[in-house]
C-alpha cells in the first residue's frame, strides 16, 4: 500500500529522483526500496526519467546535473535527507 501510494502521486513530477530508502530503527521491510518504488512509478508512467541514487552524496550530484533556475525541487522523507540542502547551498 506505500508503494502504491507514493507512485500514484510521484507519478504526477516532471522527473523523479530517489533518495535511499533507510528504516528509522526497525528491521528494513521486504520488498520497501527505492527501486521497487522506481518500478511501480514506471508501471504508472513509462516514459518519465527516474534516477534511484545509491546516497546522498549521490542524489546532490543528480539534483545538481539536472536541475535549472526556476527549478521546483521538492525533497521529503525523514533524517538525512534534510542534509540536502546545506549540500546544495554549498
Amino acid at each position: 500500500q506505500f508503494l502504491d501510494g507514493f507512485a500514484q502521486a510521484l507519478q504526477n513530477c516532471d522527473l523523479l529522483l530517489l533518495a535511499p530508502v533507510y528504516s528509522a530503527g526497525e528491521q528494513p521491510l521486504h520488498g520497501i526500496c527505492s527501486n521497487a518504488l522506481a518500478e511501480r512509478v514506471r508501471s504508472l508512467k513509462p516514459d518519465l526519467e527516474i534516477a534511484v541514487a545509491d546516497s546522498l552524496d549521490e542524489l546532490t550530484d543528480l539534483v545538481i546535473q539536472h536541475s535549472r533556475e526556476n527549478d521546483l525541487v521538492l525533497a521529503m522523507g525523514a533524517g538525512d535527507v534534510n542534509g540536502l540542502w546545506s549540500r546544495l547551498t554549498t
